[in-house]
């Protein structure tokens, strides 16, 4: 099923950890951004605007994030596995009681007496005995169905649990390019008003405009 999810969505999704650590850089990024405004107004407001194209943020792709997830989720469906390990066990011990049974035991008894004149003996007796049930009026047939019928609902939850583990990743991923949009109109909307501002400037400059929009556009850009 995990399989079938890849080829019907295609849709890229990161190991959980590897998306809390970004989800959290942009975080930081997003706040460093909003404490810079006023720091460059601060430091007589240079003269070029801020730059808008950055480095684009370096996200796995899709048959990578999704290795990720299969190679790093396996903590999230351990409990699963091991109850399809324990129910194939079932079933082959199941299966077990078709195939014929051997049986040995074995006994000793030694008598050893102090006295010189009275007799010493031993015994040792052992048995070797192969049983094979011929009809259990279908108790073995019935256990060995129960058993399998046990293996594929644990085959079902441990697909299911592999298939939450996906979808969670992608509810991440998706999560992390929404920030990431967010950041890229921040930074637009910063150098917008940054441009703005430095037009008011050179207007005010040449007589065009007054003082009171230069600074309402200031305070704009430090926000």
């Amino acid at each position: 099923m995990l399989k079938d999810i890849q080829g019907r969505g295609k849709c890229p999704g990161p190991a959980l950890a590897w998306a809390f650590f970004l989800h959290f850089s942009f975080t930081v990024v997003l706040a460093g951004l909003i404490l810079a405004g006023p720091a460059q107004a601060r430091e007589k407001a240079p003269n070029k605007a801020p730059e808008t194209a950055q480095a684009a943020v370096a996200f796995p792709d899709a048959r990578k994030t999704i290795k990720l997830i299969e190679a790093n989720g396996g903590y999230a469906f351990a409990a699963a596995a091991a109850d399809l390990s324990a129910a194939k066990a079932r079933v082959n011990g199941a299966r077990g009681r078709l195939f014929p049974r051997l049986t040995y035991t074995a006994t000793a008894r030694r008598l050893d007496s102090k006295v010189a004149g009275e007799t010493r003996n031993s015994e040792v007796r052992s048995s070797l005995e192969l049983a094979q049930t011929i009809y259990d009026f279908g108790e073995t047939d019935s256990l060995i169905r129960a058993a399998r019928s046990d293996a594929l609902a644990a085959k079902e939850r441990l697909r299911a649990a592999k298939n939450m583990v996906l979808l969670e990743g992608l509810a991440v991923f998706y999560d992390l390019h929404a920030s990431e949009a967010s950041i890229q109109a921040l930074k637009q909307e910063h150098a917008r008003l940054y441009v703005r501002w430095d037009r008011a400037k050179e207007r005010a400059g040449l007589g065009k405009t007054g003082p009171v929009e230069v600074a309402e556009l200031l305070a704009r850009v430090e926000r």
